[in-house]
């Protein structure tokens, strides 16, 4: 794992404004921030879900598993009717 450490006075303005948005929220002068990259193989995500294939999606995400090519074509059909998100083919 490697972590890198910043003070936010330290940053450029176009920089800190890329920052702030993936952050959600400004940074002030007196505040330092901090990443750390992680190898997804090796570690859990916050939630405690187990990390499979380079992913962290909890276990919730696979809606899919068992069912086979056709009956996740029909329940896709399904879905984008209700959805409303069918096309018309010409």
């Amino acid at each position: 794992m490697e972590s890198v450490t910043r003070n936010v006075r330290d940053i450029s303005q176009q920089d800190r404004l890329v920052l702030e948005h993936v952050i959600g929220h400004q940074l002030a002068e007196n505040q330092q921030v901090t990443f750390q990259v992680c190898d997804l193989r090796k570690v859990c995500n916050k939630n405690n879900d187990s990390v499979e294939n380079g992913t962290a999606l909890p276990q919730w995400c696979n809606v899919y598993a068992g069912l086979d090519e056709s009956q996740i074509a029909a329940l896709e059909d399904v879905i984008l009717l209700r959805a409303n998100l069918t096309r018309v083919i010409e």
